[in-house]
This record gives structure tokens, C-alpha cells and sequence, in this order.
């Protein structure tokens, strides 16, 4: 067995990766409270989770919409318990005082509000754990409430609070319409103790006590479909209805016998459950491993429970609450220290144990939605999706062991899928003759009437990769004049020739884009910005038609925009700020409405030009393309634009950049006030200490502040000191955010510690405060 780690950014196609490193890496917003993992989403919560941030995987085409709406929350008013998916596309976000707040993801790949409610019917009640039964549209949840004060009770002995499951319904229609309330609360469980809701199946929910060392462990399952509840008191269970609720007291005490004879301390690893599986996986620190498994064949109900015992394996008890550990179908993991440890739930043997370097340490392990993934592993400094192959089989855990052989479309296009992947691996004839007689089996199917559904939703996907197909066998096959290379001329004809053929799709037009820019760069820029030119700060009337066909302005897209700018910032960087002003000014000439509307439509193409480039290293001048990559930050005219172009210019080594940029947002702020009594202008220049202090901190890190430290000082016009301009900076909430500090002991070097020496910039300090009382 090998198991291996790839970060986040690299499984998942995430849009907002700097955010993502900001937020995961460098902790920027607080430490990761949660995180959930959903097909084709992430959701993070920090600040012990009154932050929230949302990452999805967004198709290229529309991650440049202007109205781009994220679900982003940075203060949530009670800390954020669960995060649960209702249907596809459709979360709920439930905090610990029972608000639910329903988002639905729309085909445009934005955000949208979907419903505001409540569960709890008492504003004192808190909520201890959620969770969804999908067949019926139920919310179900354990609530804790303060018991109320009796006069017979000593009032030095304060009211023990009480627990009770309780649910819900949502409407079904909540779907397609916005939930505006939900049905009334019914309580399926009263006079509990505390307890953990897990899924196990669409039909039924698994109910565990709160692990605690000194009491027997007991748990529940409720199928819904039948309304019967089964406990299980060791190896004895019972069942009982749960139209009426049930007496969670009494219905333990029929099962005193075996309560007597249980040991405490059962279940200290904790609980995993594996909707997908119908199971939930109970570990004990000893390796014993309790399965509870809920299915349904036929419309029969099978529920059992088995136990194996993990071999060689070895957990502290006294820190089995921390353990960290998975299930992924019936495979349990255990990450201790730097080591990943894989067991088969069939039988407990050892699949087998991986070593990671000695630096790694997992904070916490998070299950995976998707069946490509084991688990998520959070480090203190990343987030890692953790694979596994079968060294035996070669294959990749998730993928199916063998592919039915019948005439199935659906098996067809399994069989393609895995055709595909072999592909990658290494291309052989026996592979490219089966992937043509599939081929010629997809054409013979064309003309029949009589499909299934799954038949007509995969057909233009099926289409769409037998047309990439054709491509890439025109471009790789060597006897195609398209591909000699044997002069320059040749090379531009072939580049020319491949950009003229339309008859493909988008994807396709994208796939031949990619390639053409990764084997022939120069000439491919040559070729899409024939007949434009973009030197002078007017654009040449006879050249409009091309300029707008460039920027989709005659009903296509920004696709060959993306790759202009792509390809600039890779060859010659100086000039893609010249080539984006140019497209603002055609922009604002073929948009004939207000003048605010053609401004914004304008500020598209800024932003679109400066959320598809690359890492500055990718570029052949590696400062000018972090220089040009600043200046379109700064036209994109967004929120915190300078912050973000100041970082831009600090994160590549560019200081005295940086500190003109400071020089140019005074001069600004000067001119605003001269320009105008408004008392608003106050609140503008109020982002100048940000700013200072983010560029202070960052050039003591680097050992330079004592070169730039007289400019940065002449820019504190309002502060007689560092002190108070400490006091002032701190005093910011957006700097508060950053976690950083700007005390004199952390920004100037004390003792032998690495830094920038106090003495070096005394000197200056002394003079800024002397003309200060001067003054």
C-alpha cells in the first residue's frame, strides 16, 4: 500500500488561491477553526469560527464575472458549529444558538442567499450538533437547555442543564425556491445526555453519547423510513418506536444487565461515519473496532454490528481523544506523528504503514466527500488531499477494480474513462486501436432514438472529448506539415493555420490555445495581436473590428484576452499595462451607454488581465512582470487595490517601489483635502497607517528598514514618534486582522536575534521627533 499527499490548490481547480494561501497558510485571518469538504467546494472557518470563507472550483469562462459574489462572512454573531450539504449545490451554515443560513450556488457560479431561520424555539437553548436526513427533508439536532430553577434545590447547587434530540422538516421545496420557514419541532429523544449526530445513509442517522471516561458508551441508530429507533448496550440492543419520542431513561434501564457488565471509557478515539458506506466506525485506544453497518436491499433493512481488532496497533490511551484517523470505505487510517498508517476494516489486518518527512505534523484530519481522496490533512502551514494506490494492483484505491464487459453506454463511457487514464500513463497502438473502436461504436449510436437519460446529459461531453481527440491527433502526428520545424516561417504558418480553424468548441479553441503557447509562444503572440497595435495611448480606428474581436466585444469571450496577457507577461512584461489601457479605451468607444457603465465595464478587462497571470517567476524578466503586475492591480480600481499592489511589490523585493507607492497615496490624500472640505476624506487617508505599518514590518524582516527608514518617517506628518505611530496602527482593525505586531521589540532587533539594530535608525527617530516640537 502507498499513500501520498498533494496540496489543495494542486487536487482542486480552486479559484482565489492567494486567499486560500492567506487564509490556510499564512493565517492572515486567525487560525482554522473548521473545515468541510464538499464536491467542489471548501468552506473555512477561523477565529474560532466567527470567520468564514468559501473556495470553489469555478470554470475559467466565468471567473472573470464582474459581479462576482462569494460567500465570504468576516463576522459571524455566534461561533459557527456545522456546515451542512442539503442537496446539490445547496449548504446550510448552522452556529451554536441554532440560526441556519441557507446558500444555494447557482449554474452562474455565485452565491445566493436561499433562507434565514431558526431551530430553536428558546433564545437560551444552544445547539450541540446537526446534522440531515435527506429522504425526508429533516434537520435533526441535540439541543441543550437550562434546566429551570426549582425552590426545593439549594440554590448554591446551580440548575444541571438538559439534553433532547428534536427535528424539523424543511419544505421540498427548498430546491428550486428560497426556504422562508420550516415545519414545527418535535422532539425525538428527551431526558439524553449530551450526544454527536452522524449520517450514515439518507435514511437514518447514527446517535453516540459524548465520549466520557467514567461512563458506559452507548449508541443509537434511527431509521427514519420506518420511524424505529435500535440502541445498542454493548451486545445487546432493543428497538422501539419513535412516532411519540422516547424516554432515552427508560429505554437504557431495560437494558440494565448489560450496562452493569460493559466497561467505561468505550469509543475514547472517537466516531467516523461513512454515508456513502452505510457505516460508522467506533475506535478504541486497545485497536478494537466497533462497525455499526445500516443498508437496505430490495426495500429490506439490514443493520448489524461486527468487531475486528486492528493489528499491531499501538495508540497512547492517555491521548486517544486526540487521535487522528479516518474511514474511507473500508479502509481506517491513523496519522500519528509523521507516520500514516492503513487497516482494512474487513479483517484489521495492516495494509501497510508510510513515512512522511520528519517535519510533517497533522493538526487535523477532515473526511473527504469525494471517493478520489482518502481524507484532507490540515499542517500547521497547508492543506493536503491524501490518495492511495494498491502497489499489488496499480491502482488507485478509489477507482473501481475491474470494468463490467457489456454493452452498457454507461460502461462505454467507464471504459473510456480508464482507456484515458492508461493513456497518460505511457501511448501504445493496443490503446489507440480500443479507443478507436469505441469511437466508431459512439458514431454508430448517433442515430438511434431510444437513449437513456444519463445516455443524453453525457453525450455532448462524449463528443466534445472525441473532438479533442482529432486534435491531438493532428498535432502529434509527424508527417503533418503543421508540425515541421524546420524554419521559422513554417512555424508561424502552422501557428496561423491552427488559429484560423473555428470548427471546433470553446474547449477545444482553449486546449489548442494551451498547447500552442507552451511549444511556440512568440509566434502564437504574433499571430493574435496581427493587425493591432498598442504603442501609443490611442487606438488606430481602422483597427477596431480586430481589437473587439479580441476582446469578445463581438459576442465571444476573453479567451484569446487571457492568453495575450498570459503571453506578454511571459516574453515582454513592460508592455502588458499599455495593452490593457488599450483595451480599456476600445472598450469605452464600443459601450455606448453612461458614462459609469462604460467605466465599469472597462475595469473588467484590468481584472481580467490580473487574475490570469502566473507567478511572477514564470515570466523572462521576473521585476518588470511584478512591476506591471502592480500597476494593474492598482487600475483595477478595487477594493484594498493598493494594499494588495503594495504586497505585490514588498513579496517580490521591490522597496523602493513600494515606498513610492506609499510617496504617491499621500500625494493623493494631500490633494483631496485641498481639493475638497468633505469630512469623508478622513476616513481615505485613515488607510495610510495600514499601509506604513505593513511596509515597515516587512523591510525590518528583511534587514532594509534602516535604507528607507528617513522616507517612511517623512511620510508621519500627524505622529511625533514610533510610539504613537504604533498606538495608532495598532489601534486599526484591518491591522488587527493581520496579526502583526509594531512594537519596538518586534520590529527592531533585541539581543543576538536577527534584525534591523535599534541604533542604526536612533539617530533618525531623534531628528523626526526634535522637528516635531519644533513644529
Amino acid at each position: 500500500m502507498e499513500v501520498f499527499l498533494k496540496e489543495a490548490t494542486v487536487c482542486m481547480p480552486l479559484f482565489r488561491n492567494e486567499l486560500f494561501h492567506d487564509v490556510v497558510c499564512k493565517k492572515a485571518y486567525g487560525n482554522v477553526s473548521s473545515i468541510w469538504h464538499f464536491p467542489g467546494h471548501i468552506v473555512i472557518t477561523t477565529n474560532e469560527g466567527r470567520k468564514l470563507f468559501t473556495f470553489d472550483c469555478i470554470p475559467v469562462a466565468l471567473q472573470q464575472t464582474f459581479d462576482q459574489k462569494f460567500l465570504d462572512i468576516p463576522n459571524l454573531q455566534s461561533p459557527l458549529l456545522d456546515c451542512l450539504m442539503l442537496a446539490e449545490d445547496i449548504i446550510s451554515l448552522v452556529d451554536k444558538q441554532g440560526h441556519i443560513q441557507i446558500w444555494k450556488f447557482t449554474e452562474k457560479c455565485i452565491w445566493v442567499p436561499w433562507g434565514e431561520l431558526d431551530l430553536c424555539q428558546s433564545n437560551s437553548a444552544e445547539v450541540v450538533s446537526v446534522n440531515y436526513v435527506r429522504s425526508i427533508h429533516q434537520l435533526v439536532w441535540c439541543e441543550r437547555r437550562q434546566s429551570p430553577a426549582s425552590s426545593s434545590v439549594s440554590l448554591s447547587i446551580p440548575p444541571q442543564p438538559q439534553y433532547c434530540v428534536c427535528r424539523r422538516q424543511l419544505p421540498p421545496s427548498f430546491i428550486f425556491s428560497k426556504v422562508s420557514s420550516l415545519g414545527p419541532s418535535s422532539i425525538l429523544l428527551h431526558n439524553v445526555l449530551r450526544c454527536n449526530i452522524h449520517a450514515i445513509s439518507q435514511e437514518a442517522l447514527f446517535i453516540s453519547l459524548m465520549h466520557d471516561k467514567s461512563k458506559v458508551s452507548v449508541f443509537m441508530i434511527f431509521d427514519f423510513t420506518e420511524d424505529v429507533m435500535t440502541l445498542y448496550v454493548g451486545d445487546k440492543f432493543i428497538t422501539a418506536e419513535i412516532n411519540d419520542g422516547i424516554d432515552f431513561q427508560e429505554a437504557t434501564l431495560m437494558c440494565l444487565s448489560s450496562l452493569a457488565r460493559m466497561e467505561p471509557d468505550q469509543g475514547d478515539c472517537g466516531i467516523r461515519a461513512d454515508e456513502v458506506e452505510g457505516q460508522a466506525v467506533v475506535l478504541n485506544s486497545n485497536g478494537a473496532v466497533d462497525i455499526f453497518a445500516f443498508s437496505k436491499y430490495n426495500v429490506k433493512k439490514q443493520l448489524n454490528k461486527r468487531t475486528v481488532q486492528l493489528e499491531k496497533c499501538d495508540i497512547d490511551s492517555a491521548s486517544a481523544g486526540q487521535t487522528f484517523w479516518f474511514v474511507h470505505k473500508q479502509i481506517l487510517g491513523i496519522v500519528s506523528g509523521n507516520v500514516i498508517s492503513l487497516y482494512s476494516l474487513r479483517d484489521g489486518t495492516k495494509l501497510g504503514a508510510v513515512h512522511l518527512d520528519d517535519e510533517f505534523c497533522a493538526v487535523r484530519v477532515i473526511p473527504s466527500a469525494s471517493p478520489v481522496f482518502l481524507a484532507w490533512i490540515l499542517t500547521p502551514d497547508q492543506l493536503y488531499g491524501l490518495n492511495g494506490k494498491d502497489l499489488s494492483t496499480k491502482e488507485v484505491l478509489s477507482m473501481p477494480d475491474k470494468l463490467p464487459n457489456d454493452e452498457l453506454l454507461q460502461t462505454d463511457i467507464l471504459r473510456l474513462a480508464r482507456l484515458q487514464e492508461r493513456k497518460s500513463e505511457g501511448y501504445s497502438l493496443a490503446l489507440s486501436e480500443e479507443l478507436q473502436k469505441l469511437k466508431e461504436k459512439w458514431s454508430s449510436l448517433g442515430g438511434l432514438h431510444q437513449q437513456s437519460e444519463v445516455a443524453q446529459i453525457l453525450a455532448p461531453h462524449v463528443e466534445e472529448y472525441w473532438r479533442l481527440e482529432d486534435l491531438s491527433k493532428v498535432l502529434l502526428e509527424p508527417d503533418k506539415q503543421l508540425l515541421k520545424r524546420s524554419s521559422e516561417d513554417s512555424s508561424k504558418a502552422m501557428v496561423s493555420a491552427l488559429i484560423d480553424a473555428r470548427t471546433i468548441s470553446r474547449s477545444g479553441n482553449h486546449a489548442k490555445l494551451l498547447w500552442l503557447s507552451q511549444v511556440y509562444p512568440q509566434q502564437l503572440l504574433e499571430c493574435l495581436l496581427q493587425g493591432i497595435t498598442f504603442q501609443n495611448d490611442t487606438v488606430d480606428q481602422n483597427q477596431l473590428r480586430q481589437w473587439q474581436s479580441l476582446l469578445g466585444l463581438d459576442g465571444g469571450d476573453l479567451l484569446q484576452f487571457e492568453f495575450v496577457c498570459r503571453l506578454l507577461f511571459h516574453l515582454e512584461p513592460a508592455k502588458l499595462l499599455q495593452f490593457a489601457k488599450c483595451a480599456e479605451l476600445v472598450s469605452e468607444q464600443a459601450v455606448g451607454v453612461s458614462a459609469f457603465v462604460r467605466k465599469k465595464h472597462s475595469l473588467i478587462y484590468y481584472k481580467a488581465a490580473c487574475e490570469c497571470l502566473p507567478d511572477c517567476q514564470t515570466s523572462t524578466d521576473p521585476r518588470v512582470a511584478a512591476i506591471s503586475k502592480a500597476k494593474l492591480i492598482l487600475a483595477t480600481e478595487c477594493d484594498n487595490c493598493k494594499e494588495k499592489a503594495l504586497k505585490c511589490y514588498l513579496s517580490h523585493g521591490l522597496w523602493s517601489e513600494a515606498v513610492e507607492l506609499l510617496r504617491e497615496v499621500d500625494r493623493m490624500n494631500k490633494a483631496e483635502r485641498a481639493g475638497s472640505k468633505s469630512p469623508r476624506l478622513e476616513v481615505r487617508e485613515s488607510h495610510l497607517p495600514a499601509l506604513l505599518h505593513i511596509t515597515m514590518t516587512s523591510l525590518a524582516q528583511n534587514q532594509v528598514l534602516s535604507k528607507y527608514v528617513t522616507d517612511l518617517f517623512d511620510l508621519m506628518p500627524n505622529w511625533k514618534s514610533f510610539l504613537s505611530f504604533s498606538k495608532v496602527t495598532t489601534g486599526r482593525s484591518e491591522i488587527r486582522q493581520q496579526q502583526l505586531s509594531s512594537s519596538t521589540h518586534d520590529v527592531f532587533a533585541a539581543g543576538d536575534s536577527a534584525g534591523i539594530p535599534l541604533e542604526s535608525v536612533k539617530s533618525s527617530l531623534l531628528d523626526l521627533v526634535k522637528r516635531m516640537d519644533v513644529k
